[in-house]
């Protein structure tokens, strides 16, 4: 035991480690090397200790360092004292290990896999323990080089590095693969003032340096206000490594248990991210520089904002997210090694309303181009009911970045014209399905119209069976007529059921006095947008007038109210409405359907005639598609039929897998 070192107590932490190694003692009958060094008390440490932030201090005794703060944490642990010994880099780690002068390398060693896999190379003799950071390769010109932007700039380019090192062996692939001019190497010497390959960049010796991001970070942003000013680190990283201690391969149980403690310090948010923040801390001068230069705002947290649409549909706003139609994304990165917030407001600015929006996002650096916001216009349905027609309006984003301290380091603002569709247009994208969910959303049979419709229904049936009968509203309840004939038709035949079915149908048909026409142009288009009507407005309308579309979706609303399974058909260039019935098979729906263009039509029975012909012009007959009387069983799997480009929803299914929730636009009258 060391002079002067007094032995501590075991932590609690590695009782419980040598407990758990009494349980697996078969497995380690052999192995004593944790026990050796705990009851040493030392863990001799092998590193080359001349290379900031990593370590230094080894001629003056005076140890600091990235590494060797790992390695204190690691020691703290484990209740030992680290020692640490010079071994030159490379080779000398694992002579170091052969001949036992150490009991681990800790020492900024890159982990190489097998190709393909996460198995590392280390040898027979070797072997290295779970990854304790991730590290970036990162590139630097001179400030002023217009033409390296980015690392697709360094074909033809002299490119410096340090020797012996995993970036030489890096830039060593890429000269083979033509994608660099050429390769010179450096020791990595520092006389107290400049790096030796920074040197050579100053004297144009070399066009660029490819080396470890965090000692390119240190030397540009933390050592010096004067190289912050002087060089560029570019966004875009090479190869990404993760770094291991390296061990012999027969000390298995001190490799589980440095395991143990790394996965601790992770716990306790004591790794080495915590470590990097430390000893790459950027110093007041240089956050003063950022905060008036915007080249280093743009180097270390650059910002994307992309305006992906510039119309906003307000009749889905509740849909937009679940459609992935963002309005605005926002990309940002972190290149520092501190956390950095990004607080984004988002306002939106339209007539005399004015609509904001906040999120706060933090990135513990360094991370490279994170997706942080997405703006999708979630706009109050009071809001949304004054938006008769198109509206212009004004986007307006916000960022502030700021550091730990909450002192906000610098703020963007850009502003773009949009415009606000009106409450009833659709929004119709060249990905059909996205235009269904639209669709589907505006199907509404919680309208209050609707209540008057089913009342007339009711009285028009009176005098059928008991079965068939509509009873209308009962205690608010629209549900009542539908939920006692399903009581009824337990004990009917299929052909039965088909046949009340239809009859309940055509008293909702009837009652509502629908009409096919309008002013404006007919049938479903694939154009980015249609003026569509909702539900609402077409049965407030006198006579009930609309096009195929809206007299579909108006039908379907009502026949959801007094749940009829309502089945929602899109052909090309057209729509049609229909109600399902259970075979008694699962995967198949008995579809009637009717004609919307022929709404009007006194003859019910033309209109399912009607209905028919128009899916039989498209769908062939199959296994999925059978003809059955006046109408087709389908084979319709989680809410949706598709064949021939045929769209075929059983409504109240699709919306519930989905979670469709009807759109609810309030009347603009009833709006103070």
């Amino acid at each position: 035991m060391p002079k002067n070192y007094i032995k501590r107590p075991m932590t609690p932490f590695i009782i419980l480690f040598l407990l758990l190694n009494v349980k697996f003692c078969f497995s380690f009958t052999l192995d004593n090397s944790l026990n050796r060094v705990l009851e040493n008390g030392v863990l001799l440490i092998g590193m080359d200790p001349y290379e900031l932030p990593y370590a230094w201090g080894m001629d003056n005794g005076f140890l600091d360092g990235s590494e060797i703060e790992l390695a204190r944490r690691i020691c703290d642990k484990l209740g030992v004292k680290p020692v640490f010994r010079d071994v030159v880099w490379g080779e000398g780690h694992r002579r170091a290990l052969r001949e036992k002068k150490v009991d681990v390398i800790i020492d900024a060693v890159p982990i190489e896999y097998r190709e393909g896999t996460k198995i590392p190379l280390c040898g027979e003799e070797f072997i290295f323990s779970d990854p304790y950071y991730t590290v970036n390769l990162g590139v630097v010109t001179k400030r002023d080089n217009k033409y390296i932007k980015s690392v697709n700039d360094l074909k033809g380019r002299i490119v410096g590095t340090v020797e012996n090192t995993d970036s030489a062996r890096y830039i060593d692939e890429l000269l083979a693969q033509g994608k660099i001019g050429a390769k010179k190497e450096f020791t990595g010497s520092f006389d107290g003032k400049k790096l030796d390959y920074f040197i050579a960049l100053d004297n144009n010796e070399i066009d660029a340096i490819v080396y470890d991001h965090p000692v390119l970070f240190w030397y540009v942003v933390c050592f010096s206000s004067e190289n912050v000013k002087r060089y560029r680190i570019l966004q875009e990283p090479l190869k990404r490594s993760e770094w291991g201690i390296l061990l012999r391969k027969d000390d298995v149980s001190l490799t589980f248990g440095i395991n143990s403690v790394l996965n601790q310090l992770k716990d306790e948010k004591m790794d080495y991210s915590d470590i990097m923040k430390k000893y790459l801390k950027i110093p007041e001068d240089t956050v003063s520089l950022i905060k008036s230069h915007k080249y280093l705002q743009d180097m270390l947290f650059p910002i994307e904002i992309c305006f992906k649409n510039t119309y906003i549909p307000t009749s889905i706003n509740t849909l937009l997210e679940k459609i992935d139609y963002p309005i605005v994304e926002i990309y940002a990165s972190n290149l520092t090694y501190e956390p950095v917030n990004f607080n984004i407001k988002f306002t939106l600015q339209f007539g005399r309303k004015v609509q904001v929006w906040e999120k706060r996002v933090t990135i513990s650096g360094p991370q490279n181009k994170e997706k942080i916001a997405r703006f999708y216009a979630d706009i109050p349905p009071t809001d949304i009911a004054l938006i008769k027609t198109n509206t212009k309006g004004i986007l307006t984003v916000n960022i502030s970045v700021s550091m730990e301290d909450e002192k906000t380091l610098f703020k963007i603002e850009e502003k773009k014209p949009v415009v606000l569709l009106g409450n009833n247009i659709a929004l119709l994208e060249t990905e059909k399905q996205k235009i269904f969910w639209t669709l589907i959303s505006w199907i509404n049979p919680n309208l209050d119209i609707i209540n008057k419709i089913v009342d007339k229904a009711a009285e028009l049936g009176a005098e059928e069976p008991e079965v068939i009968k509509l009873v209308g509203e009962q205690d608010a309840s629209l549900k009542d007529f539908f939920l006692r004939g399903d009581i009824l038709l337990k004990n009917t035949s299929f052909q039965e059921r088909i046949f009340y079915r239809r009859k309940q149908c055509e008293l909702l048909y009837k009652a509502s006095g629908m009409i096919y026409g309008s002013n404006i142009a007919t049938g479903i288009s694939w154009e980015p947008i249609q003026k569509i009507d909702f539900p609402d407005i077409i049965l407030r309308r006198k006579p009930i007038r609309g096009t195929c579309i809206e007299l579909a979706l108006a039908f379907a609303s009502i026949l959801e109210s007094v749940e009829l399974r309502p089945i929602l058909i899109i052909l090309p260039g057209h729509a049609i409405v229909g109600w399902g019935v259970d075979t008694g098979n699962l995967r198949e729906v008995y579809v009637e359907a009717i004609d919307t263009n022929f709404f009007g039509e006194k003859d019910f029975e033309k209109l399912i005639s009607r209905g028919k012909d128009c899916l039989l012009q498209y769908l062939r007959l199959s296994e999925d598609v059978k003809e059955e009387g006046k109408g087709i069983v389908l084979k319709i799997t989680e809410g949706v039929f598709y064949k021939d480009n045929v769209y075929v929803y059983d409504v109240q299914k699709y919306r519930d897998i989905n979670k469709i929730m009807p759109i609810m636009i309030p009347d603009i009258s009833q709006i103070k």
